[in-house]
């Protein structure tokens, strides 16, 4: 199964109404699956944080990305384009910048339903948006974590999701491509 196939799987059975994103990276992803959100909800908040363009090769190291991010005015321009039929049901906002601190800053109008934790891959990164993440959802929400592996001590998911007091919260790990897992974490 792809992460995709789960995202747009879980989007049908939590109707949320709204998603941050972290980790936009070139915004096919997330046009999916705001493209299948929006069926389920009046009105959708999606908020997007990335580096847009902003990642050097230092950083793109130390955050073990091997991909490029593109900038922020060509997603915006990309969503505008892919979902302007949607204009009345969707509204999107972009956050460039290293979530440590664009994502600390945040401060969303309503609490958020449904969290994709896909951007730098560095446990020090993970652990940060995780926090982030907890103070912006509610006890309905569901928080996923990409890039769970089971061998890889030096990135990934792996060690916050194991340190998880499992009376607070229940976790499940879905097989995905690329030999990966991701961790869905909801509140107990």
């Amino acid at each position: 199964m792809q992460a995709i196939d789960l995202y747009k799987r879980s989007l049908r059975k939590y109707k949320p109404k709204s998603i941050v994103d972290i980790g936009v990276w070139n915004g096919k992803r997330s046009i999916s699956l705001i493209k299948q959100a929006v069926k389920y909800v009046d009105h959708l908040y999606y908020y997007g944080f990335d580096m847009f363009g902003d990642m050097n090769d230092k950083l793109r190291k130390k955050e073990y990305c091997p991909k490029r991010t593109i900038n922020m005015a060509r997603i915006n321009k990309l969503f505008n384009m892919k979902l302007h039929r949607l204009i009345n049901k969707v509204s999107w906002e972009f956050f460039q910048g290293d979530t440590k601190k664009t994502l600390s800053n945040f401060k969303g109008s309503h609490p958020i339903d449904f969290v994709i934790i896909d951007g730098g891959h560095s446990i020090k990164t993970i652990r940060s948006d995780w926090k982030n993440a907890l103070r912006l959802t509610h006890r309905k929400s569901v928080i996923f974590l990409d890039d769970y592996y089971d061998n890889v001590r030096k990135m990934g998911c792996k060690r916050l999701i194991k340190s998880l007091d499992k009376n607070k919260y229940n976790v499940k790990l879905h097989q995905v491509e690329g030999g990966r897992k991701v961790a869905e974490v909801r509140y107990a």
